[in-house]
C-alpha cells in the first residue's frame, strides 16, 4: 500500500521545501515526486499547486532535467549552481 507523499507528515510542500532548501538533491526529488500533481485552476498565475515558478532553483532544476540532463547531474553533484 502506498500513500500520498505528505500523508502522515503533517507538513505542506512549502514547509518541506523550506527544510530542504540547502539540499538540491532533496529539492529535485520533491519536484520529481510532485510533477504529476493534478491541475487545479486557481484563476491566475501558476495553476498547479506545488510546481516551481519564476526563477527559483527548483524551476531551473526542472528545466535542466528536461532539457539538459548532463547539466542537471552536475548541479546535483555540486559542480554547478542552478
Amino acid at each position: 500500500m502506498s500513500a500520498p507523499p505528505l500523508d502522515g507528515l503533517g507538513a505542506t510542500l512549502d514547509q518541506l521545501r523550506g527544510v530542504c532548501r540547502n539540499d538540491p538533491e532533496a529539492l529535485d526529488a520533491i519536484d520529481q515526486a510532485t510533477q504529476n500533481v493534478p491541475s487545479v485552476h486557481t484563476g491566475a498565475g501558476n495553476n498547479v499547486p506545488g510546481r516551481p515558478e519564476g526563477n527559483t532553483s527548483a524551476k531551473a532544476l526542472r528545466r535542466l532535467q528536461k532539457d539538459r540532463p548532463d547539466l542537471h547531474g552536475r548541479v546535483l553533484a555540486g559542480e554547478l549552481s542552478p
